[in-house]
């Protein structure tokens, strides 16, 4: 087998330039996800939407949760109850209830398609 010189000399530059992109783009994959997650005050991950509804004065524990329901589209994952407010555990968020004012207020956050990934094992 002999080996041709143009021939083995195209193919190492054929490599050689291949290699390089390769490392180019990694470097700029590294640089992207470093820049992110050091700027992070000023990309957040997620984004914030804040909401206030009006509810019934003085609903407990359960009558608000049946009010909850019918009222909102929200899923209500878990409540944490004290002598004035009610804490909100929401699918996607947190929120307050104060009794003696009805008034709630909740936040939902939603994850930024670039910045974060979709987790794979749901």
């Amino acid at each position: 087998m002999s080996w041709n010189k143009k021939k083995v000399q195209r193919w190492f530059r054929v490599f050689h330039r291949d290699i390089g992109y390769l490392a180019v783009g990694i470097t700029l994959v590294y640089a992207l996800s470093g820049f992110f997650l050091s700027h992070k005050n000023i990309f957040p991950a997620t984004k914030t939407e804040r909401f206030t509804i009006e509810f019934p004065k003085n609903l407990q524990g359960d009558d608000f949760v049946s009010y909850w329901n019918t009222n909102t589209s929200v899923k209500l994952n878990h409540y944490k109850e004290s002598e004035n407010r009610i804490q909100l555990f929401l699918e996607g968020g947190t929120g307050n209830y104060n009794k003696s004012s009805g008034v709630v207020g909740y936040e939902i956050y939603k994850k930024r398609p670039i910045i974060t990934f979709p987790k794979f094992n749901q």
